[in-house]
């Protein structure tokens, strides 16, 4: 009997010892890596084929599904649990929505579903109702929670009944749960042309992370952040080489990033498609990854890093620059730190092996600790910007 025990220990050591284990993102079960990224893969190709059908602001991402009022009244939202399991969210009987979400479901995956109140839609349109006032309402951050089917107003001081009276006047809903702002949202740029190390602005010195090889109206260069304070015209260094000079910035609405034409003089300067440590990028990703999504991270501060997307729907005023207001980007666990802005972060495909870019960084919360990002589609849409590796 000793023996046999002896020999199972083994086995589960061995079967241990070979397998990658990961915490989830929204408990503490340990399960195989493998298994959870490709369960997450799954999960996410339902909910993208169908969130223009059901989500108005996300129709323009494919032109050949349209809006439909029908499927958006029964959608709730969807999140990935910490079994890699998709959960989704319906109001009333859902049965149309359930319809759609199946005829997505080609691999016939286990769907989780949930009866709530309130559409994401609705969610949304009130989400959209304050997030070009924030300042003017004294609102430090807005945040559509899918999960747990409300939207959060975050406030400085929730006895400031004055503010939340204004707010009521504009939008009240048993949906809205207000919570104390505990920190400030920064911008991640420190002092101090492999994507995800470190480079400078020249004129006033900020260290930054360089993003991913792009091109803009058929001119090579670099993402980096939009929040720099040198502006357009002004170059930028990678290892105390000129290597290029900022071309475009957008600093608010739904983007933080800024292009930088690559210097022809001087090189050449090469631009890649892997980072510092040697992992590759195969493309950039325009979907819309739900809540519980492993993604990984590259900084020149923090180096690789991977966490989860806690909200893919996040509003706020970062705190050193209170006249801007980020809209609708990226809530995600991974700790960045100054020196950050302008990192890439990536969704690795479990099923084919690959690995996306979906977004640059941004912000940095201390107290609570999270980052934000802006999504590389909205990135596209604001600079004209399309992947380059060469």
């Amino acid at each position: 009997m000793k023996k046999l025990l002896r020999l199972l220990s083994i086995a589960l050591t061995v079967i241990l010892i070979g397998s990658t284990l990961v915490t989830s993102a929204f408990g503490s079960q340990v399960i195989s890596e493998n298994v959870l990224l490709s369960k997450q893969d799954d999960a996410n190709m339902v909910v993208n084929q169908i969130r223009p059908k059901v989500v108005k602001d996300e129709s323009n991402l494919s032109k050949n599904i349209q809006f439909n009022n029908t499927y958006a009244s029964e959608y709730g939202g969807a999140y990935i649990d910490e079994e890699g399991t998709l959960n989704v969210n319906i109001v009333g009987d859902g049965q149309n929505i359930k319809k759609l979400i199946e005829s997505a479901n080609t691999k016939a995956i286990n769907i989780n579903y949930h009866s709530i109140k309130y559409s994401l839609q609705n969610l949304k349109d009130m989400d959209n109702s304050l997030c070009d006032r924030l300042v003017e309402l004294g609102i430090k951050a807005l945040e559509v929670d899918e999960k747990n089917n409300k939207l959060i107003i975050y406030l400085k001081d929730l006895q400031d009944t004055q503010k939340i009276q204004n707010i009521k006047k504009i939008i009240d809903s048993p949906a809205i749960e207000y919570q104390k702002m505990e920190g400030e949202i920064v911008t991640s740029v420190a002092l101090n042309v492999v994507n995800g190390t470190a480079a400078n602005t020249t004129e006033v010195i900020q260290g930054f992370t360089m993003g991913v090889g792009a091109t803009r109206n058929g001119v090579k260069g670099w993402i980096i952040p939009g929040h720099l304070t040198d502006g357009v015209g002004k170059d930028i260094s990678y290892q105390d080489w000129l290597i290029g000079t900022i071309q475009a910035k957008d600093f608010g609405g739904s983007v933080d990033a800024g292009f930088a034409a690559r210097k022809t003089s001087g090189g050449p300067y090469n631009i890649v498609n892997y980072f510092y440590n040697g992992d590759y990028y195969d493309s950039w990703d325009s979907y819309n990854y739900s809540s519980g999504t492993t993604i990984t991270f590259y900084g020149a501060a923090s180096k690789k890093q991977s966490g989860y997307i806690l909200d893919n729907d996040f509003t706020f005023t970062p705190g050193d620059h209170p006249d801007v207001t980020l809209k609708h980007v990226v809530k995600a666990s991974y700790l960045a730190a100054l020196g950050d802005s302008g990192g890439p972060v990536t969704y690795y495909h479990a099923t084919n092996s690959s690995r996306s870019v979906i977004g640059i960084q941004s912000c940095i919360s201390t107290s609570p600790q999270y980052s934000v990002y802006t999504t590389i589609y909205d990135i596209e849409q604001a600079l004209g910007v399309s992947p380059c590796s060469s």
